[in-house]
């Protein structure tokens, strides 16, 4: 529809003057083969788009683009050809082709909210995450209204990307602020705007924003970090009582959870809090009975909450010490692609880990061993080396041990607790402790650092290698030096929860 919008307000703009005719002598001059004329490539475009052949339609633009009489089209005819191919460009991935055009698109006046969201996307799609970033402020700015059609997910992801230059991205949680802009889960957010805030000596800005965090991870942030003891003073905060918050939310999950027609996105959070809380036939219960329900379309939001809820339960099996159960769904769920096509590669992950924790090494190492950079982040990546390198050690084959921990020491800030926990699992404690003392001297890393100090319940049936790595991790956590550098930059609570799982 919008292409057709478009060529629609090309097709109106004035016929262009008939071109001259050739002197005699000219018309004798040996010519190459005679161009086509630009009417005929405008019909045949017209054709293209009616019948949704998108790569004709691009081949199309760029003739009529490069044809010796374009420049002497009207000019809402020329601009309306030049949005058409952003679009296009963009619409067939290619992005760096696209970039160009959507920006002068979007830079006219009156431009639509769609080419703006078509050049966030190509900003994104060249790895231009600052770019990405900027044209959303100018997109909030000059298209407020715009708020009530943002993915929140998309957001999350652009305001937290360590690519964006940091002035950017305070620039955009502002303009998110300022636009009024909320979602669930967006407590985050607004913890990051606090630090933006208080980095630049802004406390009286940064108070009313305690107001819109409200997620029991956030607060507990707020609480423990003793870079927000000025600011809970100034906002009067109260005392921090977890157990009570952790109760109210999950009180708020039920009953999201059970409203018909419940999106599973709900269903998933209601049954991981259950989870966490160590409610372990609660959780299974909750999974189950959406598993008990038709299978949602495939590709749509639902069906792919759906691949968590199986990961959740099969979580809940292994912790309810069944685990041949738990390996199976979890198996079930890795085969799952989730309408992107290729490997679930977080699932894959997530079973090799499971094949880890139930002493099935061999497998553990079959599982991960397809992934690589191509198809996961650093991140990922980390996590399949953790698997690899854990279940290795165990079988004492140092051959494939060497290089996963290699990896892991080069790259540990890609996921600095991976990091510290397969330093865990082959006993050496004071080696994660001495990583936790980098973690807790980052000042990007710290927060996460900290949570992982607090106290947690222990999983009620931990097999041989949780034990394992959770005494070492105790040791590490320990040490007198780990306990002084966590002391300095936050205090410690006592959490009613299983703490994060891998």
């Amino acid at each position: 529809m919008i292409l057709e919008l478009l060529l629609a307000s090309a097709m109106s703009a004035p016929a262009p003057a008939a071109a001259p005719t050739p002197s005699p002598v000219l018309a004798r001059t040996p010519q190459t083969a005679p161009t086509k004329a630009i009417a005929d490539l405008w019909a045949q475009l017209g054709a293209a788009i009616n019948t949704e052949d998108a790569p004709a339609a691009l081949a199309l633009s760029k003739l009529i683009a490069d044809h010796p009489d374009f420049e002497r089209e009207p000019l809402a005819r020329r601009q309306a050809l030049r949005n058409l191919l952003g679009l296009l460009y963009a619409g067939e991935g290619q992005y760096a082709a696209a970039l160009p055009y959507l920006i002068e698109s979007s830079e006219r006046e009156g431009a639509s909210v769609n080419i703006w969201f078509n050049r966030i996307g190509a900003h994104a799609g060249v790895d231009d995450m600052t770019g990405a970033a900027r044209a959303m402020i100018t997109l909030l700015d000059r298209h407020p209204e715009v708020i009530e059609d943002l993915a929140a997910d998309y957001i999350f992801q652009l305001e937290a990307n360590p690519d964006v230059d940091p002035e950017a991205a305070f620039a955009l949680r502002s303009a998110l602020r300022d636009s009024g802009w909320r979602a669930r889960y967006d407590s985050g957010v607004w913890v990051r705007l606090v630090d933006d805030l208080l980095e630049r000596d802004r406390l009286e800005e940064a108070v009313p924003l305690v107001e819109r965090v409200s997620s029991s991870g956030a607060l507990l942030q707020l609480h423990a970090m003793r870079r927000y003891d000025v600011l809970r003073a100034a906002a009067g905060m109260p005392e921090l009582d977890i157990a009570a918050i952790l109760d109210a939310e999950l009180e708020a999950q039920r009953v999201e959870a059970a409203a018909p027609g419940a999106p599973y996105e709900a269903r998933v959070a209601y049954a991981s809090s259950l989870h966490t809380r160590g409610r372990l036939e609660e959780a299974l219960a909750a999974t189950e009975s959406v598993l008990a329900l038709p299978p949602p379309e495939a590709g749509s939001d639902d069906g792919r909450a759906l691949t968590w809820i199986m990961d959740t339960r099969a979580r809940v099996l292994m912790d309810l010490g069944r685990i041949e159960e738990a390996v199976v769904q979890m198996q079930a769920a890795a085969k799952r692609d989730e309408g992107l096509g290729g490997a679930n590669v977080s699932q894959t992950i997530n079973l090799g880990w499971f094949y880890l924790r139930a002493g099935d090494n061999a497998r553990a190492i079959a599982t991960v061993k397809t992934v690589d950079p191509d198809m996961a982040t650093g991140y990922g990546v980390m996590q399949a080396m953790h698997v690899r390198g854990c279940a290795a050690e165990a079988m004492g084959d140092q051959a494939t041990a060497a290089p996963a921990f290699s990896h892991m020491a080069q790259n540990w800030r890609d996921a600095p607790l991976t990091w510290v926990e397969a330093q865990a699992c082959r006993g050496d404690a004071d080696g994660a402790a001495d990583t936790l003392l980098l973690i807790l001297a980052d000042e990007t890393l710290a927060d996460s650092g900290v949570g992982t100090l607090h106290g947690y319940q222990v999983i009620q049936r931990a097999t041989d290698y949780d034990r394992r790595v959770g005494e070492a991790l105790a040791a590490a956590y320990a040490r007198p030096d780990v306990v002084a550098a966590r002391d300095r930059v936050a205090r410690a609570f006592t959490i009613p929860t299983t703490g994060a799982q891998f």
